[in-house]
C-alpha cells in the first residue's frame, strides 16, 4: 500500500514537472519567435534605407566627368555587394519564416522532452524495483551472484583484447624483474635490439683444422708419448 502511494506521488510530481517544462518551453519558443520577428524587421529597415541610398550615390557618381571612372567602378562594385546583401536578406527571411524550420525546431524540442521524460520514468521504475526486491529478499542483500564454471563467454570481447594488448605492451616496452633472486631482469624490445646489434649473436668457435698432406706422401703416424720405452 505504501509502495503504490509513493508511486502515485511520484507520478503526480512527474506530471507537475512535465507541466512546468511545457510552460517553460512555450515561453522560450515565444521569446525566440519575438527575437526572430525583431531581427526580420531590423533587416527590412536596413535594406529599405541602404538600397535607395546606394542608388542615389550611383546616379550622382555617373554624372561626374569621365576621369572619375574608377569611382564609377567602385560604386558599381558597391551596388553588386548591395544586391548580394539584399538577396542574402531575402534568403534569411525565407529561412527564418519557413514552416519547415519551425516544425524542425518543434520536433527537436519535443523529442528532447520525451527522451528526458522516458529517462526519468525508467529511473523511477528501476529504483522502485530495487526497493521492492530489497524488501522481498532481505537475506540476499550484499550477496554476490556466483560465477559459472570456466570456460565462460566473453561479456566484452573488445575490452578483453584491449586489456590483453595492454599487458603485452607493458611486458615488451618496460623494464621488469623475471627472477629477482637470481638477478634476471627483463628489458624492452627496442633496447634488446640495440644491445644485440652492439654485441652480436652468440656463436660456436670452429674446431681446429689439421694441415693438408702433400700429394704422394702418407701421413705420419702419431708418435707414442714415451720415446724411450722399447
Amino acid at each position: 500500500m505504501l509502495a503504490s502511494t509513493g508511486g502515485d506521488i511520484a507520478l503526480i510530481g512527474l506530471a507537475v514537472g512535465w507541466l512546468f517544462l511545457v510552460v517553460f518551453l512555450s515561453i522560450v519558443l515565444f521569446s525566440t519567435f519575438r527575437v526572430m520577428e525583431s531581427t526580420k524587421t531590423m533587416i527590412d529597415g536596413i535594406r529599405e534605407e541602404t538600397v535607395p541610398l546606394l542608388g542615389e550615390v550611383r546616379v550622382t557618381v555617373t554624372s561626374v566627368n569621365k576621369e572619375l571612372e574608377r569611382v564609377d567602378t567602385i560604386v558599381e562594385s558597391a551596388g553588386r555587394i548591395a544586391g548580394s546583401a539584399a538577396r542574402l536578406t531575402t534568403v534569411v527571411e525565407h529561412t527564418v519564416s519557413s514552416p519547415l524550420i519551425k516544425f524542425a525546431v518543434f520536433l527537436a524540442l519535443t523529442t528532447f522532452v520525451c527522451a528526458a521524460l522516458c529517462v526519468g520514468l525508467y529511473r523511477y521504475l528501476d529504483q522502485r524495483e530495487i526497493r521492492e526486491k530489497a524488501g522481498r529478499y532481505p537475506l540476499a542483500a550484499g550477496l554476490a551472484r556466483p560465477l559459472p564454471p570456466t570456460p565462460r563467454l566473453q561479456t566484452y570481447p573488445f575490452d578483453d583484447i584491449k586489456a590483453f594488448r595492454g599487458d603485452e605492451d607493458r611486458v615488451l616496452e618496460h623494464y621488469g624483474w623475471v627472477d629477482k633472486n637470481a638477478g634476471v631482469v627483463r628489458i624492452p624490445v627496442e633496447r634488446a635490439i640495440d644491445v644485440l646489434a652492439e654485441k652480436g649473436l652468440p656463436y660456436r668457435s670452429a674446431a681446429p683444422v689439421e694441415p693438408a698432406v702433400p700429394t704422394g706422401q702418407t701421413p705420419r703416424a702419431s708418435e707414442p708419448e714415451g720415446k724411450g720405452g722399447h
